[in-house]
C-alpha cells in the first residue's frame, strides 16, 4: 500500500492552486510556459471529472493526505458522476507526479531565496532500482543556479520522477572538490521540458514588489503611463465589425441566446488563445456566469482579436475584491473605429492564469483613453 504523504509548505499549495483545470485538448494548445499553470489528466475529456481530480489533488497537497485518502475521495466523486474511474496504477502516477511537481515548484522558490550565499545547485537522484539511468547519471552533478540547464531540467523530469535539487555554497564546492558543469545534457522527458517553479516564482516576485507596500511606494508604478513608457499618443484604429452582437435586451433576456452569441464570437465553447507576450488564455462560455449583461455583450466579437493582436499589454497592480491583497492583472488593449468613425477602446483582462473579464471605453485619445494606458508595459506593436 502506498502511504505517500505530501509537503505542506505554502509555496507548494499556492503553486497548485494557481493552476487552471483543463481538458487534454485545450492543454495541448497552450504554450510551454502556460502549461506550467494548467492541470490536466491524459485521456479524460470530461471537464467535471478533471475538476474532481484537481480538487482531490488540492486536498492532498494542502491537507497532507495520503494516496489512500486521495483514492477514497475520487471514489466518492465516481459515485456521484457515474464515472468508472482510473486504474490504480494511473491514479498512483497522477498523485505522485502532481505532488512532486508542487513540492519541487515550492522548493525552487526556496532555493532562489538563498542564491546569494548558495549560488550552485546539485542534481540529486534517488539511487535505487527504479531510478532512470539518465537521471542516475546526473546524480551529484553541479551547475550554477542560473545555468540554462535548470530552465528545462529542474525536477520532476518525467512521470514518477523522484529527483530533487540541493543548494551548494562556494566553500562547499572547494571543500568537496566539485567542478561546476558548463554543458549538462538534457534529461527531461517530453512534456516535462520546463520549470514550473520558475514560472510561478516570476509572478510571486511581481506581487511581492507591491504586496503590502504603502501607497506612495507603488503609486509611481501605477501612474507610469503611455508617455513615460515611450508610447505614441496617437494609436491605430482598426475597423470594427459593421454589426456587433445584440444586447441581452434585444435577445428578450434569454441567456441561452447570449451563450450561443458568445460561442460564435470566440469560436467554440472553450478555446485557447496564444498571446503575443508568450502567454496562453482560455476563453470559455463559463465566463458568462460572471458577467453583468449591461450592453457589453454587444462587444463579444472584439474579445478574441484583442487578445490575439493587442496594441498594448500592460501589467497593473489591482486590489483583490475578496482578499484585499494586491494582485497583478494583465490588460490587453486594442482600438477600434466603427462605420460612423466612432472610437472604441476594448480592454480584456487576465489575472493569475484566468480571463477575468472585459470592458470598453468610448472617448478621444487625448483624454480618457490615454489615462487607461498605465502600469508596466509588457508589449506594444
Amino acid at each position: 500500500m502506498i502511504e505517500f504523504t505530501t509537503p505542506t509548505f505554502d509555496e507548494a499549495i499556492k503553486f497548485f492552486r494557481d493552476k487552471t483545470p483543463l481538458t487534454p485538448d485545450l492543454y495541448r494548445k497552450l504554450t510551454d510556459e502556460a502549461k506550467a499553470k494548467a492541470f490536466t489528466v491524459s485521456g479524460i475529456t470530461r471537464m467535471d471529472i478533471v475538476r474532481d481530480i484537481y480538487a482531490a489533488m488540492d486536498k492532498a497537497i494542502s491537507e497532507k493526505t495520503t494516496f489512500a485518502d486521495f483514492k477514497k475521495s475520487l471514489k466518492e466523486a465516481e459515485a456521484l458522476r457515474g464515472w468508472r474511474g482510473q486504474a490504480p496504477y494511473r491514479l498512483d502516477t497522477i498523485f505522485r507526479t502532481n505532488v512532486q511537481q508542487a513540492f519541487q515548484a515550492g522548493h525552487y522558490q526556496q532555493l532562489m531565496q538563498v542564491t546569494g550565499t548558495r549560488p550552485y545547485w546539485q542534481y540529486s537522484a534517488v539511487m535505487d532500482g527504479r531510478t532512470r539511468p539518465a537521471h542516475a547519471a546526473m546524480n551529484g552533478k553541479v551547475a550554477a543556479h542560473d545555468d540554462p540547464f535548470w530552465k528545462v531540467n529542474f525536477p520532476p523530469n518525467g512521470f514518477n520522477c523522484r529527483c530533487t535539487v540541493v543548494s551548494v555554497s562556494k566553500s562547499e564546492i572547494e571543500r568537496d572538490g566539485l567542478t561546476p558543469e558548463k554543458h549538462m545534457p538534457d534529461v527531461a522527458d517530453t512534456g516535462f521540458r520546463n520549470n514550473p517553479g520558475e514560472v510561478s516564482y516570476r509572478d510571486i516576485l511581481a506581487e511581492r514588489a507591491i504586496d503590502g507596500a504603502k501607497k506612495e511606494r507603488y503609486q509611481p508604478l501605477i501612474e507610469k503611463g503611455a508617455k513615460e513608457a515611450g508610447r505614441p499618443d496617437k494609436v491605430p484604429y482598426d475597423p470594427m465589425p459593421a454589426k456587433l452582437g445584440p444586447v441581452l435586451k434585444e435577445l428578450g433576456g434569454d441567456m441561452g441566446k447570449a451563450e450561443i452569441l458568445f460561442q460564435k464570437a470566440i469560436g467554440g465553447k472553450s478555446v485557447a488563445i496564444n498571446t503575443p507576450d508568450g502567454d496562453s488564455i482560455i476563453l470559455s462560455d463559463y465566463l458568462l456566469k460572471h458577467l453583468t449583461m449591461d450592453g457589453r455583450e454587444a462587444y463579444f466579437p472584439l474579445i478574441r482579436p484583442t487578445l490575439e493582436n493587442p496594441y498594448e499589454i500592460w501589467l497593473s497592480p489591482e486590489k483583490g475584491e475578496i482578499s484585499g491583497r494586491i494582485v497583478m492583472r494583465k490588460r490587453f488593449i486594442r482600438f477600434f473605429e466603427d462605420e460612423k468613425k466612432r472610437h472604441v477602446m476594448l480592454v480584456a483582462e487576465h489575472q493569475q492564469g484566468t480571463f477575468v473579464g472585459y470592458t470598453f471605453f468610448r472617448g478621444d485619445i487625448e483624454g480618457y483613453f490615454l489615462k487607461q494606458r498605465k502600469g508596466w508595459l509588457l508589449y506594444g506593436r
